[in-house]
């Protein structure tokens, strides 16, 4: 789920592809599960224990005053493990946000996906 984003450069507007951020990656596994166990929204409401509307805008990902924090509990309601790890970052490996999650194992192999989202904060920086 990448988003066109117009940022200023130089006078000039030019137009960029931005990778999900870590709400909308999170809110996306949480849709994903929902759906998977067709749980509908009241249903999903009473599971993750936040008002349907709260879950209508999830679903709809208008994440605007949904915390990150609140969409961990919702995945930890749903039985998922969610950690977040800090690590020291070396010379051959600049530092780095990422947000990854694991899915369950498919044609025989694990699938992890993960996203640096350095691209966001790179045009804030200088």
């Amino acid at each position: 789920m990448t988003r066109p984003t117009k940022r200023r450069a130089a006078g000039a507007l030019r137009c960029s592809i931005e990778e999900p951020s870590a709400k909308e990656r999170l809110a996306r596994r949480l849709n994903d599960i929902v759906q998977d166990r067709s749980l509908s929204q009241s249903e999903a409401a009473h599971v993750l224990a936040m008002p349907q509307p709260k879950v209508s805008a999830i679903c709809n990902y208008k994440l605007r005053g949904i915390s990150i924090q609140r969409l961990m509990r919702a995945l930890a309601a749903l039985g998922q493990h969610v950690e977040i790890v800090v690590s020291p970052s070396s010379p051959a490996a600049r530092a780095r946000i990422a947000v990854g999650t694991k899915l369950p194992h498919r044609a025989g192999a694990a699938a992890a996906r993960a996203v640096d989202i350095n691209a966001a904060f790179a045009g804030t920086r200088q």
